[in-house]
């Protein structure tokens, strides 16, 4: 198993080092990592650089390019073309790596895609993020579980579905996870969690949902489009469309708690819209309520119900 690892960065010279550590710690990987500038007007670039250098002629081969396009979803596609990989995994150059997750993958040569758990570290506390395992189309559209951090995939399976959408500049991961699994990957799960993902203001993973409304919803139409053409059978199509409801009237109940009662009333709206199954529209009213009272777990409840 060949391994890619493709890491966008624009202005991360504070954190790039906590990363390089990271990465040197890794050991007896056939390991090749891109590092994709994207337009940085700090020193990332050339703290990248001076570390290709200095990390030239061990056993990770390191390359450093620049992509103009703006948008980390263009500096991942980027990467990728010049990948040489079996597999390809993405990363993010303001988190640090953990030391073993590449060991644990490459027990599972062969898989079209390789899931874990991330750890999300944020006002200085550590915790497992939470997602649904094992891990289902519809398990994934309520709960987010193919962040960027948490698969390693076949480089030929994310050719095959066309990469990022560089058009969506929030929830592009999320997007690319429905199209993921709406291809039926064969799946191997590794339970553990791994990595430590900083969130914080300017970070890629952050949790601020109301300046970002339009791109949020931008990703919401898309997943719709994305389910609507795909090829699955009718209890697919079903469960899917529910938990895409119930992932929007969970954004429209936090953007109400956000006090932006015009965006909630959007997002509900376009909840609204989907053709959800008799008994989702009966069961999630109430739901719907709690959570926008800030009720925790409600992702819990709509799981059930899908």
């Amino acid at each position: 198993m060949q391994i890619s690892l493709v890491i966008p960065v624009y202005n991360r010279e504070q954190y790039l080092p906590a990363l390089f550590a990271s990465i040197e710690k890794i050991k007896d990987i056939p390991l090749e990592i891109i590092f994709v500038d994207n337009g940085s007007d700090d020193n990332s670039f050339a703290l990248c650089n001076s570390f290709c250098e200095q990390t030239s002629g061990k056993t990770i081969a390191i390359r450093v390019i620049s992509e103009r396009k703006r948008g980390a979803s263009a500096a991942r596609n980027a990467g990728i073309k010049i990948s040489n990989g079996d597999y390809v995994y993405f990363f993010d150059s303001d988190d640090v790596l953990s030391t073993v997750f590449f060991n644990d993958c490459m027990k599972h040569d062969g898989k079209d895609l390789i899931v874990c758990k991330t750890c999300i570290e944020a006002d200085g506390k550590l915790k497992q993020r939470k997602t649904i395992f094992p891990l289902t189309l519809e398990g994934h559209i309520l709960s987010s579980t193919l962040s960027t951090q948490s698969f390693m995939i076949k480089r030929s399976f994310m050719n095959e579905i066309g990469g990022w959408d560089e058009e969506l500049p929030r929830w592009n991961d999320w997007e690319l996870g429905i199209r993921i699994m709406l291809k039926q990957p064969e799946i191997a799960h590794l339970n553990k969690s791994y990595h430590r993902i900083r969130q914080h203001n300017d970070s890629i993973t952050g949790s601020d949902f109301s300046h970002s409304f339009e791109a949020l919803l931008k990703a919401l139409h898309k997943a719709h489009q994305d389910i609507l053409q795909a090829q699955i059978d009718s209890d697919q199509m079903r469960k899917a469309l529910n938990a895409l409801s119930a992932k929007a009237k969970l954004l429209s109940a936090w953007l109400y708690r956000e006090n932006q009662v015009e965006m909630s009333r959007q997002t509900y709206n376009f909840s609204q819209e989907i053709l959800t199954s008799r008994r989702f529209r009966l069961l999630s009213p109430p739901l719907h309520l709690l959570s926008k009272r800030g009720v925790k777990g409600i992702w819990m409840l709509y799981k059930m119900i899908l």
